[in-house]
């Protein structure tokens, strides 16, 4: 029993070891001795129709932003958030 313990606690070094040398290729930062997963996500720009009153008779375009991996997934994102049926065109990509 003990052994099988003394063998878990080194693969669990051996791995927390791996991680903390090879976690700028795994997206990962460490903050306060803990992992977070991140990943560098571009910006999009795309125009939506919102309603303009509370009673939704009528709608204005306006520019919003989102951050995505890619044009699909900022499509998705902004149907998503404002209907189908508001998204207007595709989203174009922000210069870094």
């Amino acid at each position: 029993m003990a052994t099988a313990l003394i063998f878990a606690l080194k693969l669990l070094n051996i791995i927390l070891v791996n991680i903390y040398y090879f976690k700028d290729y795994l997206n990962l930062l460490l903050i306060n001795n803990n992992f977070y997963i991140y990943s560098f996500m571009q910006t999009y720009e795309g125009w939506v129709r919102v309603p303009i009153s509370s009673s939704g008779s009528g709608k204005r375009l306006i520019k919003v932003q989102v951050e995505a991996n890619s044009v699909a997934d900022a499509v998705g994102m902004l149907r998503g958030q404002y209907g189908p049926e508001n998204v207007v065109g595709f989203p174009t990509k922000v210069n870094d």
